[in-house]
């Protein structure tokens, strides 16, 4: 069972980067960054390769030289293309002109990856290997490296899976994921009633956490949630969106048989004659106030309430507090008293959601 906070974590970035250009979030939520700035400064960006290409001596591989990165007006770096056009992760090693400097690189299933050398000669070779042999080899562009195409920002962690979301109460959601990431430092928490508006963040957990127990829901509900891995300013792609709905309550008759506080106990029986009870009315609650004065000085929620108001003994007084009635108000007997039977102070309200 995840711990639950009653304050949303704060995450803070501690790496500084300055970017030629704003980093900007795709269509699925995820931090982005240009291409060519990705591989100037964190040194690798992929984009993924849906198409086919058999490569250098059938191997699915192939190298193409993108020219080189300068700073200051000197040349620093020569940039380089590697495709994976098959259904498999590829090990392989780059390897600049004499050998003096290689790059041991992973290259995920049908995908371009661009790298930069730190060796930059005019024009200098560089080879591909595979399985300890040699299948490509290229010389360098002179060229300028420029590419404005928008790559997961490399310091975005990996988006989640498995988002799952079950009923834990009638008030209560429990969800479960996989945690895909190694960079993340928490998880941030979406959430909106099923088909209702926009998503809003409700809660960030901390590192490593693949469970959390939503606690602020209503009765009957379905609620809908996704997740993001955060770093920083980093986010990773949303999760799936998954759902669940909150537990039906069987309503629960409450009569008042006391003059008294909404919470205080002995003030309700379940039936009009008694005897007490210690509870007092909640959400799934049916209120029946007769011939008594009950007073509220706090937010409460029922299901319905009703008043009898023969004569001016029975009394709701709302102080200061907000009355949410789920399903309606009714005044029993003489509809004219109640404006007199119900007593609202001090920016008090009486809301009735289906009145």
């Amino acid at each position: 069972m995840p711990q639950v906070f009653s304050l949303l974590s704060v995450i803070a970035c501690t790496t500084s980067v300055s970017f030629a250009n704003d980093t900007a979030l795709n269509s699925d939520g995820a931090t982005t960054i240009r291409l060519d700035e990705a591989v100037r400064y964190f040194g690798r960006a992929d984009l993924p390769f849906p198409g086919t290409d058999a490569g250098k001596q059938n191997t699915g591989l192939r190298l193409v030289s993108h020219g080189k990165i300068r700073e200051s007006g000197q040349e620093r770096y020569s940039v380089w293309r590697i495709r994976n056009a098959t259904n498999e992760v590829k090990s392989v090693v780059l390897k600049a002109h004499g050998n003096s400097a290689e790059q041991s690189l992973s290259i995920p299933a049908h995908t371009e990856t661009f790298v930069r050398s730190g060796h930059y000669q005019g024009s200098a070779t560089h080879r591909l290997f595979y399985q300890g042999r040699q299948i490509d080899v290229k010389a360098s562009s002179p060229s300028d490296f420029s590419d404005s195409r928008l790559v997961r920002h490399p310091g975005a962690p990996n988006e989640s899976t498995n988002l799952v979301a079950q009923a834990a109460s009638d008030r209560e959601i429990y969800l479960t994921w996989k945690d895909q990431s190694d960079n993340e430092r928490g998880f941030a928490i979406e959430r909106r009633p099923e088909g209702s508006g926009a998503f809003q963040r409700i809660f960030t957990t901390r590192v490593n956490e693949e469970a959390f127990l939503d606690t602020t829901l209503v009765s009957g509900v379905t609620y809908q949630y996704r997740i993001q891995a955060v770093n920083g300013d980093w986010v990773s792609n949303y999760s799936d969106t998954t759902a669940a709905t909150t537990m039906l309550v069987s309503p629960v008759t409450y009569y008042a048989i006391a003059s008294n506080d909404w919470t205080t106990p002995l003030t309700w029986s379940h039936t009009k004659q008694g005897p007490p009870t210690v509870s007092t009315p909640h959400e799934a609650a049916l209120v029946f106030i007769n011939g008594h004065a009950i007073s509220l000085d706090g937010d409460q929620l029922c299901t319905k309430l009703s008043l009898d108001t023969e004569g001016t003994s029975s009394l709701l007084t709302i102080e200061g507090a907000t009355l949410t009635v789920r399903d309606r108000v009714t005044v029993e007997k003489n509809c004219e008293a109640c404006i007199s039977n119900i007593i609202i102070n001090n920016k008090g309200r009486l809301h009735c959601e289906n009145p």
